[in-house]
């Protein structure tokens, strides 16, 4: 229960996380991206590495720190 609330946390907050608007296209295809993993491993297990990598890897470039200007 404690690893699917972490990856619903981790996944979630990537999608809705306020970011730089040049990356809401990244968070469009996290969610596709997400949905299709969730489906997969609802009824196969997932054996290889490349759909598990490729969530991780999407979710960590959404994952962004809202843009901030720093005007002198």
């Amino acid at each position: 229960m404690l690893w699917g609330a972490a990856l619903f946390y981790a996944i979630g907050a990537a999608i809705f996380r306020r970011g730089p608007p040049e990356l809401r296209w990244w968070r469009v295809g996290l969610i596709a991206i997400a949905v299709q993993w969730f489906v997969v491993a609802n009824f196969v297990p997932l054996g290889y590495a490349l759909p598990n990598a490729l969530l991780w890897l999407w979710a960590g470039v959404a994952w962004t720190r809202p843009a901030t200007t720093t005007d002198p």
